[in-house]
């Protein structure tokens, strides 16, 4: 990501995230007391930020796992869809022409 993306998709990504999260961990640990709300959010308002710092952190090095990931798993599948279309077409020479 380039330009003010790189700043802004981070921010609402971090914000649902840790809007999720803070919620279900809140659960885990107080059940729905009557003031479960309030320690969500009060959870999650700490929480977004930290999670947003996090996210520009860690952003460069997730988009080079990435890239890393899919050079490796997918060069493959390149490769071998090719031997196929080679393949057919070195079939095709060899049988010749149809009649």
């Amino acid at each position: 990501m380039q330009g003010k993306a790189r700043f802004i998709f981070p921010f609402f990504l971090s914000g649902i995230m840790a809007f999720l999260m803070t919620g279900f961990v809140t659960w885990l640990n107080l059940g729905f007391p009557a003031d479960f709300l309030k320690r969500w959010m009060v959870a999650w308002w700490i929480a977004w930020p930290l999670a947003y710092l996090s996210a520009l952190i860690a952003a460069p090095f997730a988009q080079r796992a990435t890239k890393f990931v899919i050079s490796k798993a997918f060069s493959s599948e390149v490769d071998s869809g090719s031997r196929e279309e080679n393949a057919a077409k070195q079939g095709s020479k060899l049988e010749g022409p149809s009649a």
